[in-house]
């Protein structure tokens, strides 16, 4: 039986078509099932380590985010806050600095939601690998791996 790319079962249809065939012995049965099970399960893992590969560069990438913060906090502290709670007296200078480092500290902000973001999206799907999986090929339906003839 050929199937097209967009008529082709999702690789969870594939696992329940496997068991709903009628064999014509149980060993028979059990070895497919067994067979169909493990292709779509490789597949999963594959899967699954890709997302962890995402999840790895996404760490390495946010993680200048958190450090450009917390320099922005460390700045905003030492130039401003420390000299006036000392005494100093504002200056147009110490206005103009603070005004740029709390720009600076929205991009952060609003680059720190965004990473919140995705974490929870790479979270969700890292939490049960299968359905995101599954969700992937019901989604992309011509990146299904052909696993029924």
């Amino acid at each position: 039986m050929t199937m097209s790319l967009a008529t082709q079962p999702n690789p969870h249809e594939v696992r329940v078509l496997a068991r709903v065939q009628k064999y014509d012995n149980r060993a028979v049965e059990d070895q497919t099932i067994r067979e169909v099970d493990e292709a779509v399960f490789e597949r999963v893992r594959t899967h699954e380590r890709e997302l962890v590969e995402i999840a790895h560069e996404f760490l390495t990438d946010k993680k200048v985010h958190v450090e450009a913060t917390h320099d922005i906090v460390t700045s905003m502290r030492d130039e401003v806050r420390v000299p006036l709670t000392k005494g100093a007296l504002p200056t147009a200078a110490m206005a103009d600095r603070y005004e740029q480092l709390r720009g600076y500290a929205e991009l952060a902000i609003s680059e720190l939601e965004r990473a919140d973001e995705e974490a929870a999206w790479l979270a969700g799907r890292a939490n049960d690998p299968y359905a995101a999986y599954i969700a992937l090929m019901e989604k992309w339906p011509t990146v299904r791996p052909l696993l029924v003839y």
